[in-house]
């Protein structure tokens, strides 16, 4: 049986693709949750049109964050943290404490886009990506320094 996808099924293929699939499996499980119609002209169409607008969509998207990626990549940070004897501070910098730094120059990024593999433990300069589109992604400057006491 041939359907239209209308949303993303692992294994299968994207949204708006046509694909052959066995009739009970479309029957019972994809078309009752949504997931695909029947591959009708009618339908085609409609997909057609959804697909166009979404490609619209997802170009304004990505235009908008290639903006914001620019921002972050021209704001350096500092954040100043008490260290030991052995320039290795104490706790850590995490993705929440740069997104709040972030937030407080008025760019707003959710912590979880800030992709930091591990908490950063020692003073330095360090490049942090952050994740903005599944095309974009820009990196803002960490200065870890020393607290002035």
């Amino acid at each position: 049986m041939k359907i239209v996808l209308k949303e993303d099924v692992e294994n299968l293929g994207d949204s708006g693709q046509v694909v052959e699939v066995a009739a009970g499996y479309a029957r019972n499980f994809l078309l009752p949750k949504g997931l695909a119609v029947a591959a009708t002209p009618a339908n085609l169409k409609v997909v057609e049109s959804q697909r166009k607008r979404m490609a619209l969509k997802r170009a304004r998207e990505r235009s908008e964050m290639e903006a914001l990626a620019q921002k972050i990549t021209a704001t350096p940070l500092e954040l100043p943290h008490r260290t030991g004897d052995t320039d290795t501070i104490y706790g850590a910098v995490t993705t929440a404490e740069i997104a709040y730094a972030l937030e407080e120059r008025g760019i707003e990024v959710d912590h979880r886009r800030i992709l930091l593999e591990k908490p950063i433990k020692a003073l330095g300069v360090y490049q942090v990506p952050v994740k903005l589109h599944p095309d974009v992604t820009a990196h803002v400057t960490v200065s870890v320094v020393r607290e002035e006491v």
